[in-house]
């Protein structure tokens, strides 16, 4: 299950917003604002999009 969090709430408990991420292998999309955020993903999950990215460009 994603998380959906204010960035205060994240800068209150980063560590166990990371540990989340880590442990669960799930999103935690940190919103700054309405239209601004981030999210924090598996290192995982983020070298998977990576290659996916690299093969779409050397086509």
């Amino acid at each position: 299950m994603n998380k959906v969090i204010s960035f205060s709430d994240f800068t209150e408990d980063v560590c166990t917003y990371i540990d989340f991420v880590m442990d669960s292998g799930n999103e935690v999309v940190v919103n700054e604002c309405s239209e601004r955020g981030v999210v924090i993903i598996p290192i995982e999950e983020y070298n998977s999009l990576k290659g996916i990215k690299c093969e779409i460009s050397s086509n």
